[in-house]
């Protein structure tokens, strides 16, 4: 028996956790480590999506745990 089946393509994690805190599709992720390198912090990375949603929950989560004022491009690479 294996581990329980991937629920996305991305896994996201928060430092010191071994469970994933969300997942998501690879183009949520691609738009944002894309927008990570645009834009500073993980709170003006949420703020700059418009259309996707995904993206945005995926954000949303990491901005509910208290890393909204975390560097982007140094949390998401």
């Amino acid at each position: 028996m294996g581990k329980g089946k991937a629920k996305g393509d991305v896994a996201w994690y928060v430092p010191k956790r071994k469970t994933p805190l969300v997942w998501s599709t690879t183009s949520a992720s691609d738009l944002i480590s894309l927008l990570s390198t645009e834009y500073e912090t993980i709170r003006d990375v949420y703020n700059a999506i418009t259309y996707d949603q995904e993206a945005k929950e995926v954000l949303k989560k990491y901005i509910e745990k208290g890393y909204g004022e975390t560097i982007a491009k140094y949390f998401f690479r």
